[in-house]
């Protein structure tokens, strides 16, 4: 399963490989930035099917509003919608909080203060999301709930 880090920060890339290490079932960590996360996710017309992550995590850096423009059109997209999209900034602050969560952001994390922390956050994260959480019953739902020998999904 594909889990979609949007960021280029060096730091939160290497710590969440980390991260992704010490969880149970090893997700394949697809590195993008804000454009290629968009060519990613919305490939030009023909080109591919658009890729579908089981969870998408954004690190919001900058303005944001790039950031938030992707967020609500990956919300918007009857196919991409249910893909859980959690943000992370560094920053508390509402304004960020409030255009996330009002573009569709499942989960808003600020970034605690060392790598280590974060390191433990982002496996808490994913623990979560690709584990514990019941995903819905589409094709990432089904892609999940086959990996964990639960049956009732249409074949591939």
């Amino acid at each position: 399963m594909d889990v979609l880090l949007i960021g280029r920060d060096h730091r939160t890339v290497e710590t969440a490989r980390k991260a992704c290490a010490g969880l149970p079932q090893l997700p394949r960590l697809q590195v993008r930035s804000i454009d290629e996360a968009t060519q990613y996710l919305f490939p030009d017309s023909g080109a591919s099917e658009p890729h579908l992550p089981a969870l998408i995590v954004m690190d919001l850096s900058g303005s944001g509003t790039d950031e938030a423009e992707l967020l609500a059109r990956t919300k918007a997209d009857p196919r991409l919608g249910i893909v859980p999209f959690v943000v992370i900034s560094a920053s508390p602050d509402t304004g960020d909080l409030r255009r996330s969560y009002l573009a569709g952001a499942n989960s808003y994390v600020v970034r605690p203060g060392s790598d280590q922390e974060m390191e433990v956050t982002l496996r808490h994260l994913f623990r979560y999301w690709l584990d514990v959480n019941e995903p819905p019953p589409a094709a990432v739902g089904c892609a999940l709930r086959s990996r964990r020998g639960m049956h009732g999904c249409p074949p591939a």
